[in-house]
């Protein structure tokens, strides 16, 4: 009984997380579709928030790669990449929302996005896998 107990708070945390991330990746690539297809000013809506969000995630990432060895010109660089992709993300999600909430969601549109969002899933499911072989090694 506890090893079905343990399975499935593994499987639960697992669907989970794939979950989520499917909706990220999801809603990140609707953000990138609205973003080339509309224009929008959400940019300049986020854009102050997401700056600040990046900043932080630049002290974080240039301190977590420095305190795990990294000299310092790789340890800022490495900061730069991931505030870029922090900032990057952010834009896109905000993008992905209000693509989301301007237009009517129903019928094949919603059979469309339900659709897509299932190979997220499977996508994160993926990415999640390649992360934990790497991390194991």
């Amino acid at each position: 009984m506890n090893k079905i107990r343990n399975f499935l708070n593994y499987f639960a945390r697992i669907l989970g997380v794939s979950v989520a991330l499917g909706i990220v990746i999801l809603l990140v690539g609707m953000g990138i579709f609205f973003m080339i297809t509309e224009q929008t000013n959400v940019v300049l809506d986020v854009l102050p928030y997401s700056v600040l969000v990046a900043a932080m995630s630049f002290v974080g990432g240039t301190t977590f790669l420095d305190y795990y060895g990294m000299d310092n010109k790789k340890a800022l660089i490495g900061g730069g990449l991931v505030a870029i992709i922090v900032l990057f993300l952010i834009i896109s999600i905000a993008e992905g929302v209000v693509f989301l909430i301007e237009n009517d969601i129903t019928g094949e549109k919603f059979s469309i996005i339900i659709f897509a969002f299932s190979f997220c899933i499977i996508i994160s499911t993926i990415i999640l896998w390649i992360f934990k072989s790497r991390l194991n090694k």
